[in-house]
C-alpha cells in the first residue's frame, strides 16, 4: 500500500474572547484584534513542507493497517515558542498522538501575533489525518 499522510494545514486558530488558557490570567487574543497573526519561519508552504518532512507513520499502526487523524493544538507565546501542545479527538490512537505531537513540538519557534504593536499568544489546531 502507499503509504498517504495528509496534513489538513488550513490550521483553523481556535479563539475566544479573554479565554483563559490552563487556567491562568493568559489572555488568548481575539482572531479579529490581530494586526499580524503568528507565522512559522518562511510561510505556510515551509510549514507544510516541514511537516511532511518529520512526520513518520508509526510502524505498529501501519503493520496492522490502522488509520486515523489527531488534533494538535498548540499555542504560540509571545516569544515565538509552541507552548501547551495537547493532542485530542474522538478514540485517539495513542501513537498517532505521541507523533502529532512530537512534531509539534520539533517546530522552530514561530514569529509571534502582534496587536498594536505587542506580542501576543496565538493558538493554532493542526489536524494530522494518517491514512495508508
Amino acid at each position: 500500500m502507499k503509504l498517504i499522510i495528509i496534513l489538513f494545514l488550513l490550521m483553523e486558530p481556535i479563539f475566544m474572547n479573554a479565554q483563559l488558557v490552563n487556567d491562568s490570567i493568559n489572555k488568548i487574543v481575539n482572531n479579529n484584534n490581530l494586526e499580524t497573526d503568528a507565522e512559522f519561519p518562511g510561510g505556510f508552504d515551509s510549514l507544510a513542507a516541514f511537516i511532511s518532512k518529520n512526520v513518520i507513520y508509526p510502524k505498529r499502526e501501519r503493520k496492522l493497517g490502522v488509520q486515523g487523524t489527531v488534533d494538535v493544538w498548540f499555542e504560540i507565546n509571545t516569544d515565538g515558542k509552541i507552548i501547551n501542545a495537547k493532542a485530542y479527538g474522538k478514540n485517539i490512537n495513542n501513537n498517532f498522538k505521541k507523533e502529532g505531537l512530537r512534531v509539534v513540538r520539533l517546530m522552530p519557534n514561530w514569529k509571534p501575533a502582534t496587536v498594536n504593536g505587542k506580542k501576543v499568544k496565538r493558538c493554532f489546531t493542526i489536524p494530522f489525518l494518517f491514512q495508508l
